[in-house]
């Protein structure tokens, strides 16, 4: 997942960005149902902490209405889902936002087993394979690229930056970021935060992946930036069975980079969100990797 160009602006909306699960007020909620005529809505709060969204989720008849926090988000996950064929509606509430319309589905979170790291390669398999929709942004690998993320960091994690500093400025990362900028391949659509968290088991057994606001393009090891060091490295034999379940083997320079760009993006969302477990994962990522 890369947010280092996502900025703090918000657009007037009901929403204002924060993880807090906001309740949205009894007159958008009918405003909403009365916009898709879709009978009485009901707003779902999450019953996880991991689980919290700046955007707010609400379920009719046979439904799930996404109410998004950035339109940029919306734009995407729509532009996506219907590549997919998974959207059913979408538009605007005047003064509360852009939405997107899903059909229902009953999931639940899938186990930490090699059979769900070999599904999940799969889903992402289809994913890359799918042609990416027209306006999404484009992720890449420069020295350029890098060096913004790294200013950026220090400006929102000076502590965290003043520690690490010298290996972020030195030999060992100034070889990862040229390595991967030195490789050539064809961008891919990526789903932009793909994780066992957004991967849900439907009843008849089948996988689902969900939650493609992020959505971008670029080289496919972007998408593994996030779920290789969580949940892969938790499963024994987990990277194993994900990778032999890939169409394409990652390419190692750029699974680097991509590892090390979620690293200090993770301290810096958790900075923004003041999730101090969150931040603890990306310290825990530097280390690891500098």
């Amino acid at each position: 997942m890369d947010r280092q160009a996502e900025d703090d602006r918000m657009t007037g909306q009901v929403l204002d960005g924060t993880l807090a699960g906001a309740v949205l007020p009894d007159a958008v909620v009918r405003a909403l149902a009365q916009q898709l005529n879709a009978g009485e809505l009901r707003q779902i709060q999450p019953d996880d902490v991991n689980a919290r969204s700046a955007n707010a989720w609400l379920r009719g008849a046979g439904i799930f209405v996404k109410l998004y926090a950035r339109p940029e988000h919306a734009a995407a996950e729509r532009a996506v889902a219907a590549a997919l064929g998974g959207l059913l509606d979408g538009g605007e509430l005047p003064g509360a936002g852009q939405y997107a319309v899903f059909a229902w589905q009953d999931l639940v979170p899938p186990p930490w087993t090699t059979e769900t790291a070999a599904r999940a390669a799969s889903l992402l398999n289809t994913v890359h394979a799918t042609d990416p929709p027209a306006g999404l942004r484009r992720r890449e690998a420069s020295e350029d690229v890098f060096g913004a993320l790294l200013e950026r960091f220090a400006r929102e994690a000076p502590d965290v930056h003043a520690e690490h500093q010298a290996n972020l400025t030195g030999t060992t990362t100034r070889d990862v970021v040229r390595a991967a900028a030195r490789v050539e391949t064809p961008d891919v659509l990526l789903h932009g935060d793909f994780s066992l968290r957004n991967i849900g088991v439907r009843r008849d057994g089948g996988y689902a992946l969900f939650d493609f606001e992020r959505a971008c393009t670029g080289f496919a090891e972007f998408d593994l930036e996030r779920i290789w060091d969580r949940e892969l490295a938790s499963i024994d034999g987990g990277r194993t069975e994900f990778v032999d379940a890939l169409d394409v083997r990652p390419d190692e320079a750029l699974l680097n980079y991509a590892r090390l760009v979620c690293a200090l993006t993770t301290v810096m969302g958790a900075r923004r969100t003041r999730d101090e477990n969150f931040e603890r994962e990306g310290r825990a990522r530097l280390e690891a990797l500098c």
